[in-house]
């Protein structure tokens, strides 16, 4: 771990070049975890389009599949986003299908601006640096709105954990040099904000470019069950019966699958290309 100064605010506000998003942030030292924050603040009218929610530390951070993600005070990047800048409802969830890529792809470009060329994507959510994990990132859909949390490594230094630093890493790792926050998170930003100005193709393309998984054998988990025949493109039937709504398509030519939204008691997966890709349809979560 390592000691550094608390986020400036101000600072980040000066150094943000965006049109709308960022321009509002919230900023508290301690809480159970951003998603929740930004959550409330939602459902109370408090909060809209593009708004930030940023801490220190997260005694209850939230990862993938409800998993606790570890938020120690450390000098590194927790924060929730609001985006909801879609038409109508309609367009919801191609908006955030287009987001779930776009914000690890602004987590990448952030990483390389910073100096940390390594970084590429490991699907679903995670940002990868030599095999070391250096971000997380989770969107989740609510009502109208996609709420966004990611969390990267900044500062962290991992002297004395042999087990955490032979998993994870951080820019001050990668780089040898600490890394002013406020100005990462203002790129971030403006990068996202961009990407989200792109066809959904441009977008997709960069995030093949970016896949760190890229031409490798994958196992396929579905509730505790094992996927393992990888030879050309077969058809699987996964899940329980009254989960089951699709079918799953494989193919080793690209070691991505397809990627999931949530709303409500559903989650719904869209298609990329079956030729190339792992096809969910939609089934309902138990």
């Amino acid at each position: 771990q390592t000691a550094t100064m608390a986020f400036r605010p101000a600072v980040f506000a000066s150094a943000l070049r965006t049109a709308r998003f960022g321009k509002r942030l919230d900023y508290e030292h301690t809480v159970d975890s951003t998603m929740t924050w930004a959550l409330e603040r939602l459902s109370l009218g408090e909060a809209a389009h593009g708004d930030l929610f940023v801490c220190e530390e997260q005694t209850k951070g939230i990862g993938r599949r409800g998993r606790a993600w570890s938020s120690e005070p450390s000098g590194n990047l927790y924060f929730t986003f609001i985006w909801s800048h879609v038409p109508d409802d309609s367009t919801l969830f191609e908006e955030a299908r287009k987001l779930n890529f776009a914000v690890s792809v602004a987590t990448v470009r952030t990483c390389h601006a910073a100096g940390v060329p390594n970084a590429k994507i490991k699907w679903p959510n995670d940002v990868l640096c030599d095999g070391k994990k250096i971000s997380g990132m989770l969107i989740n859909i609510e009502d109208a709105a996609c709420i966004g949390g990611v969390g990267l490594n900044v500062n962290q230094v991992f002297d004395g954990d042999d087990e955490l630093a032979s998993t994870a890493t951080s820019l001050k790792v990668e780089t040898e040099i600490e890394h002013d926050r406020e100005s990462l998170l203002a790129t971030f930003c403006y990068q996202l904000e961009s990407l989200m100005r792109k066809p959904w193709k441009d977008v997709l393309d960069e995030y093949k470019s970016l896949n760190a998984l890229h031409g490798l054998s994958v196992r396929v988990y579905h509730n505790q069950r094992l996927v393992s025949k990888l030879h050309g493109r077969n058809d699987y039937a996964l899940g329980s019966e009254n989960q089951l709504l699709g079918l799953v398509w494989m193919s080793l030519h690209c070691a991505m699958v397809c990627y999931a939204l949530r709303r409500g008691s559903e989650r719904w997966c869209y298609p990329l290309q079956p030729t190339e890709f792992v096809y969910v349809c939609r089934w309902q979560m138990s």
